[in-house]
């Protein structure tokens, strides 16, 4: 492992690999005798053999106030770097400065995420709030703790590794034939949140995980906003650039978050389905319904499940399985389709809007 976390940067990108990457293994030889201690990720180890005189100690960053907080609640900091006589290691895979990595002693093996909220953010709040709710959401990551210490509040959230992009860019195999549950995910997600009066505001890939069973999980709720209906607007600009609706980008006076979120939403599965050599002709047709310029014209999230239920009878009405629809996407049957359901959902929405 202690081979591994610098690899990558032991080789002069100008050199001759071949010739470093000698240099390198009989540097490493020269070590090993030395290496008899190895880092867990627990703290200080040492191999019994060693000595007091000869012990290599593989330490963690000293202790910072965050550090002592948590330690203080029960939870012991993982460190993503470590220092041994031979250098220092920085993990591969490094979190952002206001996220630490944390385990508590009884079940060392479950590592959770300890989140510092701004002073500024109403993150703790919000998602309180969403944990007191009777029906929870499998999609919104789940608030496990949370407490206020003297130097900032924290939040203890599960660790899930992946999020859409790493998903996208490092293991786009496995993905493949998940997409669908992923993105549909997405579009339940959200409409829960919308559902309680929760903008989220910052829908990005980013803020997307996707766990082992290819649950999508909505995670950072830092500049997420109640509001009271869907025409309740707001006159701050937050919001990552490329993610954000057009309004927010105009800098418009004000703007309803909730109607922008929708038009993220939609510049998320397509972007999705953009990185991809298949296609699911429904998502695709939601997803540009949300992300039109007009925000008064994006497709309300909570209307999904109608979309879900037309979808399914369409495709038994045309004797066509799901895995059939796919390999047809581009048919002629297929437009068809789409059409009579866009045409289907207009209905829908009518009679939903009418009071």
């Amino acid at each position: 492992m202690l081979r591994l976390y610098n690899l990558s940067f032991s080789f002069d990108d100008n050199g001759d690999v071949r010739h470093q990457i000698e240099a390198y293994k009989r540097q490493i030889e020269g070590h090993v005798p030395k290496l008899k201690s190895f880092y867990t990720g627990r703290g200080t180890k040492r191999d019994a053999t060693d000595s007091d005189e000869s012990d290599v100690r593989a330490r963690a960053r000293p202790r910072e106030d965050g550090n002592a907080e948590l330690e203080a609640h029960g939870y012991q900091v993982e460190p993503d770097r470590i220092e041994t006589e031979h250098g220092t290691f920085e993990s591969l895979r490094k979190l952002p400065s206001n996220l630490l990595t944390v385990f508590r002693p009884s079940a060392p093996n479950t590592m959770l995420v300890a989140k510092k909220i701004r002073k500024e953010s109403n993150e703790l709040e919000i998602l309180q709030y969403i944990h007191l709710v009777q029906s929870q959401s499998e999609h919104i990551i789940t608030l496990l703790d949370s407490f206020h210490g003297q130097s900032s509040s924290w939040a203890i959230l599960p660790k899930i590794v992946n999020n859409v992009d790493d998903w996208l860019w490092y293991d786009l195999k496995q993905f493949l034939p998940h997409v669908s549950q992923v993105c549909w995910g997405l579009i339940k997600g959200l409409a829960y949140l919308h559902e309680h009066h929760i903008a989220h505001r910052d829908i990005k890939p980013g803020n997307l995980l996707v766990d082992q069973r290819f649950c999508l999980k909505i995670i950072d709720f830092d500049v997420a906003v109640l509001v009271r209906d869907d025409d309740d607007e707001v006159d701050d600009h937050c919001g990552t650039d490329g993610w954000v609706a057009p309004e927010i980008e105009a800098r418009s006076l004000t703007y309803s978050p909730i109607k922008a979120d929708r038009w993220s939403c939609g510049a998320v599965i397509l972007y999705i389905f953009g990185r991809l050599r298949q296609t699911d002709t429904r998502l695709e047709g939601i997803a540009k319904k949300l992300k039109v310029d007009v925000p008064e014209d994006r497709l309300p999230l909570v209307e999904w499940p109608a979309w879900s239920q037309l979808r399914a009878a369409l495709v038994v009405h045309a004797g066509t399985s799901v895995k059939r629809e796919r390999e047809r996407s581009r048919s002629s049957d297929e437009e068809t389709l789409v059409k009579l359901a866009d045409e289907d959902i207009g209905k829908k929405r009518t009679r939903i809007d009418k009071p």
